[in-house]
């Protein structure tokens, strides 16, 4: 698959063995986003993550494993990375280059963690009671 082949691998053979699991297997990358929620490109993930502070999504799976009735469970535990989102860029950072692609545009999972500016208006929508029906004003 020659999207993999951007990928940065640190040894010779991390990078074959990269080249043959794209032969034989769909490789689908950490999906990992810049502090504004748009997705990185893999082949920038070292230039982008090295020193940054990161939120790490994750899944944890427990399985209660018995080996037989007379012994006891096992309790054993499985992580999985989901997706990663930079908070803290490494400093000296660059600016985000723009994804190509329209695949996972932007993290929805976090939300943004730039400050914007509120307006005068929104610090009243706060305050006011949810059940409450709206006035309109003609």
């Amino acid at each position: 698959m020659a999207y993999t082949r951007a990928w940065p691998t640190s040894t010779p053979e991390a990078a074959e063995a990269l080249a043959a699991a794209a032969e034989t297997h769909q490789v689908n990358p950490l999906p990992g986003y810049d502090q504004n929620g748009v997705l990185l490109e893999p082949q920038y993930y070292t230039k982008r993550l090295d020193g940054a502070t990161v939120i790490i999504r994750f899944e944890l799976t427990h399985y209660l494993i018995r080996k037989g009735k007379d012994q006891p469970a096992v309790d054993t535990f499985s992580a999985r990375v989901v997706q990663l989102r930079i908070i803290l860029p490494p400093p000296g950072a660059t600016p985000a280059t723009p994804r190509k692609k329209k695949v996972l545009p932007h993290d929805n999972y976090f939300g943004s963690f730039t400050p914007t500016k509120r307006g005068r208006d929104d610090d009243d929508d706060d305050n006011k009671e949810n059940d409450r029906p709206s006035k309109t004003m003609r």
